[in-house]
């Protein structure tokens, strides 16, 4: 059946029937969700036991005993069985806040950057094969830290989040390490280093390019990527929408021009930008708590 005729599926924290911010599970076939569906927060995934198929964006990709990946938030996906053999799968998923992520993109953790945000959609898109089947010598070190993962979601003893959210931190940098070895083994860095470059010459175009209209679309052209992956990357490493990213951009512009200047308020927030004034005091209150100008009262030139 054409899987575009079928409605896709959001599931949200509150379909797991948790209230925490992080969700485990270890599940067979029987469990498995068979609707094509997408998640809110980012998912890894690990292959315990036997091969599966793993539909994402259209494209199916075999996964096997020991292959660890990451499915972003917001992507169509499903998992299938091939016919006649079993699996055992580990699902682990989280709000990206929770896990402190920002912490390993400020150590320019790039090893991170390409498993968790390159990767996912350079697979997607079929530009790479899903490669991070963890060494034989690896997997039980990487399997004991889900199973205590799990083990301290299941009790719920005190601290038990903090404890989650350090291991989870644990196991996403072991995971990086490991990806940055197979990535140099296959010869696919310089796809990543583009990539890399990629998402720099967007961040930049909007930082230089902040004072006129822009769009996503257009972003994403001046930077060759796909507008749902400059989206993805650009929420995960800013921690920012892209319309929030450049209203802050723009509202710290106009700080910086109402302290350093004597212009008309009006027209340091048109140069800077904003199209509507009346929206523009709107958004400044509501990011510094207080009027432009009693911003330039309290910090401009005296």
């Amino acid at each position: 059946m054409d899987e575009k005729l079928n409605p896709v599926v959001n599931f949200t924290m509150k379909d797991n029937k948790v209230e925490d911010p992080v969700y485990i599970r270890i599940y067979d076939e029987k469990e498995m969700t068979v609707a094509l569906h997408t998640h809110e927060m980012l998912q890894i995934n690990y292959v315990l036991k036997g091969n599966l198929i793993h539909l994402i964006n259209g494209n199916e990709i075999v996964v096997k005993e020991g292959d660890a990946f990451i499915i972003p938030p917001h992507i169509p996906h499903k998992i299938s069985m091939i016919e006649n053999n079993s699996f055992t799968m580990v699902e682990l998923e989280f709000n990206e806040d929770f896990a402190a992520v920002n912490e390993l993109q400020s150590e320019r953790f790039e090893s991170y950057v390409d498993f968790t945000y390159i990767e996912p959609f350079l697979v997607s898109e079929n530009k790479v094969r899903p490669r991070l089947n963890i060494p034989i010598r690896s997997r039980n070190r990487i399997e004991s830290v889900l199973f205590e993962i799990a083990d301290e979601y299941q009790r719920r003893d005190e601290g038990y989040l903090l404890a989650i959210r350090s291991l989870v931190l644990y196991l996403l940098v072991h995971l990086g390490r490991l990806y940055s070895k197979e990535i140099d083994e296959f010869g696919d860095k310089n796809l990543f280093i583009s990539h890399h470059r990629n998402i720099s010459r967007a961040l930049s175009f909007i930082d230089e390019n902040y004072m006129r209209r822009l769009t996503v679309n257009e972003v994403a052209r001046h930077a060759n990527l796909s507008k749902s992956h400059f989206c993805y990357v650009c929420r995960s490493l800013t921690g920012k929408t892209f319309s929030q990213y450049l209203t802050e951009k723009r509202i710290e512009k106009v700080c910086s021009r109402l302290v350093s200047k004597n212009d008309l308020i009006s027209s340091v927030a048109t140069e800077c930008g904003f199209r509507s004034v009346a929206h523009f005091n709107r958004v400044f209150r509501k990011s510094l708590n207080m009027s432009p100008k009693e911003y330039r009262a309290a910090y401009g030139r005296k």
